[in-house]
């Protein structure tokens, strides 16, 4: 959510939280971004709302806001952008609302993210990263406790969309969430294509996921095609282990490797690879786990779904095992493999 200068209403009762739609008519263009291509973004059935000038105007706490975006979870989610905002473009603007639809229709992946930043900054710096999105929000979601995490999903959603608002403050506070944000941009980005890039694959209205999937009985596996044998790098000579895992592990930050998902071949699910996978792969004991690491997208291609359960922890819907296979020097051996799930 965006706003210009709040403006205070004598008409509008202090306590009302109206609001009140002025959609304009549909520009064909906007800003060079044709409407189409921020549609097909979306899901099959949400909507997307363009207006040339004021987008919405929400009433909250007697304070009436110029809103150049917002998203709202209905029975069909909405989102609006205002087409001719002077401070952000319309994909700027639709990435952050496109944050909020995405952590409202799942909420784990976000206590998970909540949890991660509490767990790796101290207090300090959480009250100072909120105060200064109470200030960028004029205190709007209201200045309690409680309110903490709007703010806080108004700071990651400004990250995901590389929005600069504000100044130093609030620079600051985005920074603060920037490792955060990493860690957990392959699940924002799981549960984005679960929702449109899976449908737009498949055909309107698919809303496929590994819970969609059913586990294949011992006697299926064993009549499936033999699972394709993944060749792994070696270690490379003259460096030490650690030098090369924190060689790819910044190789993979900067090459974007984080960024594009993988389609499991077994089940047709789209995976994205996590930094937290590097690190699950490193903790195991043995040199293969270099080759694993590099390697690990094309195993997650030809893995073979064999099992799913609930999280122990309720956060994720599903917890999915599946297992590929890695040759090093003529050497075969099985790679198991757990993909997390996040889903509404």
């Amino acid at each position: 959510m965006e706003q210009s200068s709040p403006q205070l209403t004598p008409e509008t009762p202090n306590g009302s939280n109206a609001s009140i739609n002025s959609i304009a008519q549909r520009p064909e263009t906007v800003k060079g971004e044709e409407p189409d291509s921020l549609q097909r973004q979306l899901a099959a059935g949400d909507d997307l709302g363009l207006a040339e000038g004021l987008g919405r105007v929400d009433v909250m706490n007697g304070w009436q806001r110029r809103e150049a975006g917002s998203a709202q979870q209905n029975k069909t989610p909405h989102i609006y952008l205002q087409a001719d905002s002077r401070t952000y473009s319309p994909q700027q603007l639709f990435e952050h609302e496109l944050f909020h639809s995405v952590v409202a229709a799942n909420k784990g992946l976000w206590s998970d993210i909540v949890d991660h930043l509490y767990q790796t900054h101290t207090q300090e710096e959480i009250v100072r990263m909120v105060d200064a999105y109470v200030q960028a929000y004029d205190g709007c979601y209201g200045t309690e406790e409680a309110d903490a995490e709007k703010y806080l999903e108004e700071i990651f959603a400004d990250v995901y969309a590389e929005m600069q608002r504000g100044g130093g403050q609030q620079r600051a506070a985005r920074e603060l969430a920037g490792e955060t944000a990493q860690r957990f941009a392959g699940d924002i980005e799981n549960a984005r294509q679960n929702r449109a890039g899976i449908e737009n694959r498949n055909g309107p209205g698919t809303r496929l996921a590994f819970s969609d999937v059913r586990i294949p009985s011992y006697e299926e596996l064993i009549q499936k095609d033999p699972v394709t044998i993944v060749d792994i790098p070696s270690p490379e000579k003259g460096k030490s282990y650690a030098q090369q895992r924190t060689e790819f592990k910044e190789s993979a930050k900067e090459s974007g490797f984080y960024n594009e998902p993988v389609i499991n071949k077994d089940t047709q699910q789209l995976c994205f690879v996590v930094p937290s996978t590097l690190t699950h792969i490193y903790s195991n004991i043995g040199s293969e786990q270099l080759g694993v690491a590099k390697s690990i997208k094309d195993l997650v291609e030809a893995a073979v779904l064999t099992h799913g359960e609930t999280d122990k922890h309720n956060v994720a819907s599903g917890v999915y095992t599946l297992f590929a296979a890695a040759r090093e020097n003529g050497s075969i051996r099985p790679v198991k493999i757990k993909v997390k799930e996040y889903n509404s």
